[in-house]
């Protein structure tokens, strides 16, 4: 268990420290082609295709770090994290698929263990969506 939060921490910022590496190739190459405008007989250098190790690594720290600070930096970050954990994850995890099960098999025999599930579903992520925010509300009530 204590592992999941680093494995997901992992796989959320993989997206945004790839498009960083993007961008950064696509303004290297603006700037490379901005060089060579005006200059009839200059060669445009080949584009690389993906950054070299240092300077990905070094775009990922950063990231990393900055994502870090902003985590101890805001008050309150675990609490609101709490909060949007207990309301989105059940109904991405559990609600969303039980649902597109009820409506892709009409003719199952499941039908009514699905509308439980979904109905155990969402009166949970309801539960610690309400038990997050008044612990968030209390918190910030008392100036912790």
């Amino acid at each position: 268990m204590a592992l999941n939060p680093l494995v997901r921490f992992a796989l959320c910022m993989f997206p945004v420290t790839n498009a960083v590496d993007e961008l950064t190739l696509y303004c290297n190459a603006r700037i490379r082609n901005a060089n060579t405008i005006g200059h009839p007989g200059k060669e445009e250098p080949p584009i690389p295709q993906e950054l070299d190790f240092c300077s990905s690594a070094i775009s990922k720290t950063l990231l990393v770090a900055l994502t870090v600070g902003l985590a101890v930096t805001l008050p309150y970050f675990g609490l609101v994290t709490a909060l949007i954990g207990a309301s989105l994850t059940m109904g991405v995890v559990v609600i969303i698929p039980c649902i597109c099960h009820y409506y892709s098999a009409p003719g199952s025999m499941s039908r009514a263990f699905d509308l439980l599930v979904c109905f155990l579903a969402t009166t949970i992520t309801a539960a610690g969506a309400a038990w997050s925010a008044a612990d968030l509300v209390r918190h910030v009530e008392m100036g912790h």
